[in-house]
């Protein structure tokens, strides 16, 4: 749940690259499934590191990122995001309306463009459970 997180999260981007090109320098095998392992360690490292160091590019919500959510989640059955209104699929059972279905774009290991990088592919799917994590932050992340 938190590499998913992180993985999605834009400002994480550039540590991410910078991770994945460790990784490969020290190893080229499995650089990917090493990364999802080990990154949320790396970056809590990484970014505390650079704020002990007073660096100006660690906001507190980066900050927050890094050291991870609070331990208890809180779960949902329903949320509004953007002003639509999605049901996990154990609600809506005997509802007429349905809105369990979400799109998520990403990227698949083994489909690979011509000019050698990761596709953007669109993966479907149905919601079955809504969970809040919680960052400790001045500003309240929540992701």
């Amino acid at each position: 749940m938190v590499w998913y997180v992180l993985n999605n999260c834009i400002e994480v981007q550039p540590y991410l690259l910078l991770c994945k090109e460790e990784l490969r320098q020290e190893d080229s095998h499995n650089v990917d499934e090493r990364l999802e392992k080990g990154f949320a360690r790396w970056f809590q490292n990484h970014v505390t590191s650079l704020r002990v160091e007073k660096r100006e590019e660690v906001s507190d919500d980066l900050y927050a990122l890094a050291c991870g959510p609070a331990s208890g989640v809180l779960s949902y059955s329903a949320c509004v995001v953007e002003g639509v209104q999605y049901h996990t699929t154990d609600r809506e059972k005997n509802n007429r309306a349905q809105n369990s279905g979400v799109m998520v774009e990403g990227t698949n290991d083994s489909e690979v463009n011509g000019d050698g990088e990761e596709e953007i592919i669109d993966f479907y799917g149905q919601l079955k459970e809504i969970i809040k994590l919680q960052y400790n932050s001045t500003q309240g992340v929540n992701r």
